[in-house]
Parts: C-alpha cells; structure tokens; sequence
C-alpha cells in the first residue's frame, strides 16, 4: 500500500517537470507537494485507525476493506486536486496561445501588405476582376438589345401573317 502511494507521489513529483515554463511547473510542484503531504497525511490516519479495527473486528477483511476505501479516497482526492491545477494552467495556456495566435496573425497580415510580389498579384487580380463585371456587362447588354430587336421583329412578321391571313380569307370568300 506504501509503495504504491509513494510510487504514485514519486510519478505526481516529476510530472510538473514536463512542463515548458518555469513558473508553472514551481506552482504545479508546490500544489503537488502539499497534495502529496495532505496524502500521506490521510495514509498515516489510515493506517492507525485500521489497526484498531483489526482490533474491533474478528476477520481481516473488514480492515482491509477499510484500508482500500482509504488509498481509494486518497486517491480520489489527490486526483481532483491535481485536475483542479491542472485545468488553471491549460486555462492560461489557452489565453497565452489566443494572443500568440492574433499576434502571429497580425504580423503575416502586415509582411503580406508590404510585399511587393502580393501587392502585384492582388492588382492583378482586382484587374482581372473589373474586366470580368465590364465583360459581363456588355454580354448583358449585347442580349438585351438581341433581345429588344427579335421581339421587334417577332411583332413584324406576326402583322404580316395576319394580314396574309387576311388577305386569303377575302380572296376565298370572293
């Protein structure tokens, strides 16, 4: 059982080492060594009060029940303490890495400006852009006007063929 706790404090000891600020991993190591010294703390009134309940009890078992919901308590707590610190730190490296981002962001927006290669590209394409609206638009117009005449001429050639149809209709009846 103390093999396994110091084992499991030993592993809580050198994760902090892990991490890249300095700071951080001091913070990390001093909630983990109060942590650790609650949790030993808690193993040695674990283990003075499941002798006096071997001494209550006639079997073993009952203590070591005892003894097991200890370390499982333990380790409960020493879980949710370490969670706790570790959720601030991701916190703030997620607040660090959003302004590193915009940051980054920000001086790629400005070096692209200022380039001359991009600043050509983007003429170009602005060019090629209006040309496009300017082609479009005289399509447009271009069909409109088709458009305008066919339907001129749709009119014409319907007058005639109902004067021709006229024309037949009184040369029949006569």
């Amino acid at each position: 059982m103390r093999r396994k706790l110091v084992l499991f404090l030993f592993f809580l000891l050198f994760l902090p080492g892990l991490a890249s600020a300095k700071s951080d991993a001091k913070d990390i190591m001093r909630d983990l060594l109060q942590i650790g010294l609650q949790a030993v703390e808690q193993g040695a009134s674990a283990e003075q009060t499941a002798p006096e309940a071997a001494d209550q009890t006639p079997s073993g078992r009952q203590s070591q029940k005892v003894a097991s919901t200890a370390a499982s308590a333990l380790t409960r707590s020493v879980r949710a303490s370490l969670e706790s610190v570790l959720d601030s730190v991701k916190e703030r490296y997620k607040e660090e890495g959003k302004v590193y981002a915009r940051q980054i962001g920000d001086l790629l927006a400005e070096r692209v400006a200022h380039n001359p290669r991009i600043q050509t590209t983007i003429t170009t394409l602005q060019t090629l852009c209006w040309a496009l609206v300017i082609y479009l638009t005289l399509v447009s117009l271009a069909l409109l006007i088709g458009m305008r005449r066919l339907s001129k001429r749709n009119r014409e050639i319907l007058l005639l063929l109902r004067e021709l149809s006229n024309s037949k209709r009184s040369a029949d009846k006569t």
